[in-house]
């Protein structure tokens, strides 16, 4: 499969041997049966604490550039559902000045395995992955990043035990609250017995993970044929086969509320004011 990348370049670079990934290819139909279709939803404008309002893709640029030093990969799609053209559009515009990578799926790929064919071609170390549409407090990210790498972690996933009003999937993950080590997810399991999660906490995602990218790249592959055609979800199929296989993933509690803005019930409480 082809990948298309476009570079912008910018008058100095910044990075850490890092590579953030946006995932921004989605086609929003929650908030397209909401009422909002004529723009993507990553440039659906919010506006936290009354202040300037802003695409919820600029709120997650913004706060991923002020804290950590990294390189932006834009994951986009060539699905014209998605509007990804008017994204690219918009951070070519807004950004010119900056460097950003897009990865252009030509067909869903699914978040893991848009993740995976992105990190494939990057010759960087680290990767962030995070969606675009999440209140994230990305003050902390920083410190995750410095915590995951020198725990020599593989995967992170960013949990929190405080996930406020409204959040998906509440109390879905558990983990053993001694190690840091996730044991189950249950927002993969349908249908199908609850394990036994007595002495174990019970966590919500927060929509962030840190990879290590020859991990991920390498498990992806062994799992999963790229070629197939097969759409793979991040958090619902390629974290449980590695829980599944006796991987370690291991977690990072935030303590606080990382809304998901991606129904427009939660995009009018949460992301509005």
């Amino acid at each position: 499969m082809a990948s298309l990348f476009c570079e912008i370049e910018r008058k100095s670079t910044v990075n850490d041997e890092i590579d953030a990934l946006v995932l921004a290819g989605g086609k929003g139909l929650r908030l397209k049966e909401g009422g909002i279709r004529k723009i993507p939803k990553p440039l659906v404008p919010i506006r936290l604490g009354g202040g300037e309002e802003i695409p919820m893709i600029e709120n997650t640029i913004r706060g991923i550039t002020s804290t950590v030093k990294c390189n932006l990969v834009v994951l986009t799609s060539q699905d014209p559902d998605s509007q990804s053209n008017m994204v690219e559009d918009y951070i070519r515009r807004v950004h010119s000045s900056g460097r950003f990578s897009f990865f252009v799926e030509e067909k869903p790929l699914g978040t893991a395995g848009a993740a995976y064919n992105a990190l494939a071609q990057r010759n960087f170390s680290t990767g962030i992955i995070t969606p675009c549409d999440t209140l994230f407090p990305f003050d902390q990210l920083g410190n995750i990043v410095r915590i995951h790498r020198e725990k020599r972690s593989n995967i992170t996933w960013v949990l929190t035990s405080n996930p406020g009003d409204s959040a998906q999937n509440t109390g879905k993950v558990f983990v053993d609250k001694d190690i840091g080590q996730i044991i189950y997810d249950l927002e993969a399991i349908n249908d199908y017995p609850i394990p036994d999660t007595n002495g174990l906490k019970p966590m919500t995602s927060a929509g962030v993970v840190i990879v290590n990218t020859d991990y991920y790249v390498t498990k992806f592959g062994k799992y999963f044929n790229r070629g197939s055609g097969r759409i793979v979800d991040l958090y619902r199929q390629y974290i449980p086969k590695l829980l599944e296989t006796g991987q370690r993933v291991d977690s990072f509690d935030i303590h606080q509320s990382a809304q998901d803005l991606g129904t427009i019930d939660r995009l009018n409480r949460f992301g509005r004011s």
